[in-house]
């Protein structure tokens, strides 16, 4: 194939992508999507998250958010086509790794069958962080192969970490490899572009190289310090990010079932095999990678019980990749005498799982009634992912509208609930950094709250008292959470739990509207 129709085929691969990954623009914001859009759009106006914002979770997402309300906007439509374009950055180098590992057939599977796991997940998995650790995997996963660019290698490891504290292990990983690549090429097969092979290259430049590697995993996280440090927020950002997550959130409790979100995909297992098995033979050390990647994606998904879709996409990411290099070989042989079976086959397998994306779903329902004339705006689309009457898209949107016409610019309001998209659509600021329930009402063990916690809730309602929000919105939804609240919600918690503050609720502010299950109390 030549230079130029392998141009060809990887802009064909590309628009095929693209096209299956423009199905989530009909998707609005889920909670994920809105939190840390708010967490963004108040960071870009000074309030760092955990000193101005608050979430358990590492501030990598926030960034992303940040990025693209500076690029494109604040809706979610533009949320969603910056998203499109991230994932197709993730397709590119899926079709960059096939090419390299098999041919570009393999990369074209492999991005096409991402691309479809991508949107089959649903509205929960897009925009997800997890998703985003995909693409910097299989960035640093195609340098490391051929031991090109360690220093981004090391930045991209440790981007992930910020991600996600889960993925750390990603470092010592390609720390490992790289000092094996960096201090042996006498093997035939552990570098496509040995130095001289046979000949170990001199001790300074290796040790120059993994130098970089080391530089780039510890750049950002020191970054990340200094910048708490000189803003007085490293006890914020501990105790929130790591006391919070060890003795609050993490652990166990309720969680969804392992195998459903991946069942689809046991047939792979076979092509996985068989893709393993080919380079093991070709290309023996790829397999060590790729299985220390893999392994690591999978442990991160068991270490997070709670099991949700997007915990599964790197080490889907990897499952698809390899498995698509077995289709492609599997495919070559049975061509050895039919041709057609070489392009029959991976075409097969797409269609398979094509079907079993839109099989039945949601984003079926939604296409088909786009496609019918019965769905003529995003906002129709919208409601569909989220119909609840007591808390989905139209009743949080009503509550956004409501706020901002009730208020004014420099106005702040407070949600007593676990939802951000009614201040997000606003452009109102929170009274208090905890600007979600999670922090001050989600329970440990036995029922109780932690030190930190109870120092939180003092907080709190001091910031009530001194700030005194215009609107203070108490949310009684969604059933779900209240496993992660003590049993209890809005005003519940109002009366049986956080009563200092229902009490302090009752003498200064009366209830307004209702919208929903949301309550609008107004500053008298």
């Amino acid at each position: 194939m030549t230079k130029g129709t392998k141009s060809w085929v990887v802009i064909v691969g590309m628009i095929i992508c693209g096209l299956i990954f423009s199905c989530t623009i009909t998707y609005p914001f889920n909670n994920d999507n809105a939190l840390y859009a708010y967490m963004a759009d108040l960071a870009l106006n000074g309030h760092l998250p955990y000193i101005g914002s608050w979430d358990q979770n590492f501030p990598g997402i926030v960034a992303v958010h940040a990025v693209q309300i500076l690029v494109s906007g604040r809706s979610p439509l533009a949320f969603r086509i910056f998203d499109i374009a991230l994932q197709l950055t993730g397709s590119f180098l899926l079709i960059k790794i096939g090419e390299r590992l098999y041919d570009i057939r393999a990369g074209m599977l492999a991005a096409v069958l991402a691309s479809l796991y991508y949107v089959q997940q649903g509205f929960w998995m897009s925009g997800e962080r997890d998703t985003y650790v995909s693409i910097m995997l299989l960035a640093a996963f195609y340098f490391a192969l051929d031991k090109r660019k360690p220093l981004l290698v090391g930045i991209l490891c440790s981007l992930a970490f910020l991600f996600r504290p889960t993925y750390a292990p990603y470092e010592a990983i390609f720390g490992a490899w790289f000092i094996i690549r960096f201090s042996n090429t006498k093997r035939e097969g552990w570098g496509t572009q040995p130095l001289q092979l046979g000949v170990s290259p001199p001790r300074q430049w290796r040790h120059t190289q993994f130098g970089k590697f080391v530089i780039g995993t510890t750049i950002l996280p020191i970054a990340v310090i200094l910048l708490y440090a000189s803003n007085s927020g490293l006890k914020d950002f501990w105790e929130a990010t790591i006391l919070f997550n060890l003795k609050v959130y993490g652990g166990s409790g309720a969680s969804f079932s392992f195998w459903e979100p991946v069942r689809f995909y046991a047939i792979s297992l076979i092509a996985l095999a068989i893709g393993v098995f080919y380079l093991w033979k070709k290309e023996e050390p790829v397999i060590y990678l790729w299985s220390a990647l893999f392994a690591v994606s999978v442990l991160s998904l068991i270490m997070l019980y709670r099991h949700s879709v997007y915990h599964y996409h790197p080490a889907m990411t990897m499952f698809i990749l390899m498995s698509s290099v077995g289709w492609i070989y599997l495919a070559d042989l049975c061509g050895k005498k039919f041709a057609i079976i070489r392009i029959a086959l991976p075409i097969c397998i797409a269609i398979f799982f094509l079907a079993q994306t839109f099989r039945g779903n949601t984003i079926q329902a939604v296409l088909l009634d786009i496609a019918n004339g019965r769905i003529n705006s995003l906002e129709g689309a919208y409601e569909r992912y989220e119909p609840s009457p007591d808390f989905g898209w139209k009743v949080q949107t009503e509550v956004g509208d409501y706020l901002r016409a009730h208020t004014n610019a420099n106005d702040t309001v407070q949600m007593f609930g676990p939802y951000s998209y009614p201040q997000y659509r606003a452009g109102l600021l929170t009274a208090s950094r905890f600007q979600t329930l999670h922090a001050i009402t989600m329970r440990g063990a036995n029922d109780t709250l932690q030190t930190f916690q109870k120092e939180w809730r003092t907080e709190y309602l001091r910031d009530m008292q001194s700030v005194r929000p215009k609107y203070f919105i108490v949310c009684d939804a969604p059933e779900a959470f209240r496993q992660y609240y003590g049993g209890r919600l809005g005003h519940e918690i109002l009366k049986q739990d956080f009563q200092e503050l229902g009490v302090w609720l009752d003498a200064n502010y009366s209830a307004e509207t209702k919208i929903g299950a949301f309550t609008l109390y107004r500053s008298r």
